[in-house]
């Protein structure tokens, strides 16, 4: 049942998860959890709770996307400071060619340049712009259209202007 699901966070998804099941159990729990599922929900289900429990998920999965700390990457990424400043200012400027493609309305180029920060986040520490640009890319994918998708790419955009090098400060 989770294979699927590990697959595509295995590839750099990090989005909330729901899982819908015809039986709950304290087992399905435990494994649901031990994968990374949000949240569970018995069938049959009231449409409200859905909605409910879908908009605290994005709620909470929002809120590392849309803040205004810094982002640093994660110091398991083993690289030095020279590698992620490279990395940020090169991430910055895919963010103004993916802006620069959104105002000509090139919405194959947009799509293009947000895989490749998705695939590259991860490996250099942020693993929150591997997520944003994964949310960008279910909304493109999804609509097939750049004015859809705008807030997306927004928050994406927001997301590199918040990466930072250096590691978080310790206890003062």
């Amino acid at each position: 049942m989770f294979s699927d699901l590990d697959a595509i966070r295995a590839e750099g998804f990090r989005g909330a998860v729901l899982l819908l099941v015809p039986r709950l159990s304290d087992t399905l729990l435990a494994q649901a959890s031990g994968h990374g599922v949000g949240q569970v929900i018995e069938k049959p289900f009231r449409v409200e709770m859905l909605l409910a429990v879908i908009r605290k998920l994005v709620s909470e999965n929002s809120e590392e996307l849309g803040g205004s700390q810094p982002l640093r990457p994660d110091p398991s990424c083993g690289l030095g400071d020279d590698a992620i400043a490279s990395y940020i200012e090169a991430v910055r400027s895919r963010i103004d060619e993916i802006l620069t493609f959104v105002a000509r309305d090139q919405f194959d180029s947009v799509r293009r340049a947000i895989g490749g920060l998705h695939s590259t986040g991860e490996g250099f520490g942020f693993g929150v712009l591997s997520t944003a640009a994964q949310q960008a890319i279910t909304q493109l994918d999804a609509t097939s259209s750049l004015d859809e998708s705008a807030a997306v790419i927004r928050r994406l955009a927001h997301v590199a202007s918040r990466m930072t090098v250096g590691r978080e400060p310790g206890p003062s």
